[in-house]
């Protein structure tokens, strides 16, 4: 059983508006005001664990993208490498939280990792050198230095945080799954409780994203 006192809260900072990690990601909701709704989740989970598992899914993004492109440029002309794989970023971003499932966020968090994503870079830049692939050493170190630090994450949320007033954030979205799955597992949950449960994530994220601006 997971316990709140083992939480790490080292990679991010509560607010009374939500929860902001190191990295500037942004969840309305922070350890309280999780347990005021769903009290039952956090005697089995603890609140930093879901935001890990958020990160590392928003992250996911990112990393999955410059893994394909990476990857289709062995294989195809690195431009066409290149659009698929914004393609697939602009999907993936905007609809990864229809995919959550438990323990995926484990496998995020080794390819969201600065080691990995450096020794990849590493391997497969230093391949498309060699064998003078240019074009697909200099699109792939571009994918690097643009995906790396999330810079089209975060270009992404300033636009969509003005021009979507309504909608529940991406962020949001990512975490209010993880926390339904999380809880569809746990012994004393059921259907009802879960359905209660996300109507009130919402209207309470609706709220705090109302009061933050």
């Amino acid at each position: 059983m997971s316990s709140n006192k083992a939480s790490d809260h080292s990679f991010f900072i509560e607010t009374e508006l939500g929860t902001v990690t190191q990295k500037g990601d942004w969840f309305h909701i922070n350890e309280k005001q999780l347990g005021d709704f769903a009290p039952g989740l956090l005697k089995y989970i603890s609140f930093s664990t879901l935001i890990k598992e958020a990160q590392a899914w928003v992250e996911s993004a990112s990393s999955l993208s410059l893994i394909l492109v990476y990857v289709l440029c062995f294989f195809i002309n690195p431009w066409f490498a290149a659009l698929i794989s914004l393609i697939f970023y602009c999907f993936w971003y905007q609809s990864k939280s229809a995919f959550v499932l438990n323990k995926v966020a484990d496998f995020f968090m080794i390819i969201n990792h600065t080691a990995f994503q450096f020794i990849l870079a590493l391997i497969c830049l230093s391949y498309y050198t060699i064998n003078e692939q240019f074009t697909a050493a200099g699109i792939g170190l571009a994918f690097f230095i643009v995906m790396k630090p999330g810079l089209p994450r975060k270009l992404w949320n300033r636009v969509t945080n003005q021009q979507k007033k309504g909608n529940m954030p991406l962020n949001d979205r990512v975490l209010k799954m993880i926390i339904v799955k999380k809880a569809l597992y746990q012994p004393d949950s059921s259907p009802d409780e879960l359905a209660d449960m996300e109507d009130k994530f919402l209207d309470f994220v609706a709220k705090m994203k109302k009061n933050s601006k």
